[in-house]
């Protein structure tokens, strides 16, 4: 599970540089709302982990 969400991590990292380099070819705000989902998915796995409802 750590990994996962190490990996997880590491794809919002990446998602978010590509959005500040401001490429003509990608649309951030749907680079951004991608990010919310994946740090919403991180957050509920952390919350199980902690033994608490997501």
């Amino acid at each position: 599970m750590i990994a996962m969400l190490l990996s997880q991590a590491a794809r919002i990292n990446d998602r978010l540089e590509q959005a500040g380099r401001s490429s003509t070819d990608s649309d951030p705000s749907l680079i951004f709302q991608e990010c919310r989902d994946e740090l919403a998915e991180i957050r509920s796995y952390l919350m199980l982990a902690l033994g608490r409802d997501p």
